[in-house]
């Protein structure tokens, strides 16, 4: 299974990030609670990111499993 984060930074600082797993947003800080809330009432915004871990990281790992992750 893959492991989705988007990592959202201001000022050098982690303030929210989007969680495959939790299938949503998790804020890091006070400043990222705001987004976090914003972003997980949005249910085709959310989609959207879970539809990313199909979309590049299936596809990726696809192409790359049997040149590199194999290779071991």
């Amino acid at each position: 299974q893959i492991h989705y984060l988007n990592r959202c930074f201001y000022n050098q600082e982690e303030i929210v990030y989007f969680d495959s797993y939790e299938g949503k947003y998790i804020a890091k800080t006070e400043f990222g609670k705001r987004d976090a809330d914003y972003w997980n009432k949005d249910k085709e915004y959310i989609q959207q990111r879970m539809d990313e871990v199909e979309r590049l990281c299936i596809a990726s790992y696809e192409i790359l499993k049997d040149g590199a992750i194999e290779k071991k």
